[in-house]
């Protein structure tokens, strides 16, 4: 059997680091999207998703929150469904828009551009009592590429966590109005 240079072996190694983070830079980004119509005003909505200390309560997927929703403070979750468990995590909040929006980003080991996932609570008036509640997330770094390549269980479950959730708030929010 032939022997490989020590030389040919580096050689080797910097090619295939060079392709992983290639392709990895490449097409390191993915949405997940989600979407739920709810018989509810916007203030109903706005006060269950504000709620952060209720989530155990209601929120299969989002099992606890705390924190306050102020721009930069920091949130202390905990997820899980499925293949998906986060605890502690502990995002960042990007944007509050009372009775609108609640936007934070999360990132492995708290290092940008490895694994962030840029996270969306919406609502949006379709009428004074019924509203589109929107979740989605962005997630961009070296390490989505890699995941949706060899761990789309990571990404499914996920999706399946956000309709979890959709459907509790949904659940929540039209009983809440029936009280």
């Amino acid at each position: 059997m032939k022997k490989v240079s020590r030389s040919k072996k580096i050689v080797l190694a910097v090619v295939i680091s060079f392709f992983v983070i290639v392709i990895s830079l490449s097409f390191g980004s993915k949405r997940i999207y989600t979407e739920v119509e709810i018989n509810a005003s916007e203030e109903q909505v706005w006060a269950i998703i504000s709620d952060l200390e209720s989530y155990s309560e209601w929120n299969p997927f989002m099992k606890e929150a705390q924190g306050k929703l102020n721009v930069g403070e920091k949130l202390l979750m905990k997820l899980q469904n499925g293949s998906l468990k986060l605890d502690p995590f502990e995002p960042s909040l990007l944007q509050v828009k009372p009775g609108m929006e609640i936007n934070w980003i999360g990132r492995v080991a708290n290092i940008p551009k490895i694994f962030d996932g840029n996270h969306h609570l919406v609502i949006q008036r379709l009428s004074d009592d019924r509203v589109k509640f929107i979740q989605y997330e962005d997630f961009d770094g070296i390490v989505v590429s890699l995941t949706n390549m060899f761990y789309q269980t990571l990404f499914k479950d996920t999706r399946e966590g956000f309709i979890k959730m959709n459907d509790a708030l949904k659940a929540k929010a039209e009983g809440a109005k029936t009280d």
